[in-house]
């Protein structure tokens, strides 16, 4: 059984870790590559506090059944700046071999509950115009596309276009 729930940076630190060098090996569909990821756990730890006292949360997707490893994540920056604190920029991971279970709807639904307590309004992220799968997760979620950045991203040394899309929260 898969839950959703927040980051603990004591206990959470190396399997985040883990679970974001498995994510950019799995796929060319994220921003970092392979290897391009800070590898020291104490580092990762410290970068999860870093957000969590700034205002900002991470969730997880967890597997009970699988030694409560971590599948899936939600990291959500909230804006530095008094104008931009009312917005979050997220960045969503799920495992391959978890995906098309609902993870993910289940991560921004948890993101919304959070967002709503916090006073946040404005959800944002940045997707590859060729992860249509993640496209089409965001808009059932209510996401629109505001505009495309051209040559965002260089994957496999061809240039790739990103979606900025968001959503407004009520």
């Amino acid at each position: 059984m898969v839950t959703i729930r927040h980051i603990r940076a004591d206990e959470d630190a190396e399997a985040f870790l883990d679970l974001r060098h498995t994510t950019d090996a799995e796929t060319t569909l994220l921003m970092m590559e392979p290897g391009e990821r800070m590898t020291s756990t104490a580092a990762q730890r410290e970068m999860i506090i870093r957000m969590l006292e700034a205002g900002s949360t991470i969730l997880v997707a967890e597997d009970s059944e699988d030694e409560a490893r971590l599948v899936g994540y939600l990291l959500a920056s909230r804006g530095v700046y008094q104008r931009v604190r009312h917005t979050v920029f997220i960045v969503i991971a799920v495992l391959q071999a978890y995906t098309g279970q609902g993870i993910g709807t289940r991560l921004i639904e948890a993101l919304e509950t959070w967002s709503r307590e916090q006073r946040i309004q404005r959800l944002e992220l940045e997707v590859q115009v060729r992860n249509t799968v993640a496209i089409a997760l965001y808009e059932r979620n209510g996401f629109v596309i505001e505009g495309t950045k051209r040559r965002a991203m260089i994957v496999a040394d061809e240039y790739v276009d990103t979606h900025f899309m968001a959503k407004l929260l009520e």
